[in-house]
């Protein structure tokens, strides 16, 4: 997807990639941090 995209620099993938990492560590990676569970 993002790295076979050829319309990108390999600075904008790394970019994306970074931005989606920090999202993933923000939102945490397990499903057990699901934001859609309803609660209580």
């Amino acid at each position: 997807m993002i790295l076979a995209d050829p319309s990108i620099t390999e600075r904008q993938k790394q970019i994306l990639l970074e931005i989606y990492d920090s999202f993933r560590r923000e939102n945490g990676s397990s499903k057990d941090n699901d934001d859609s569970k309803p609660s209580g």
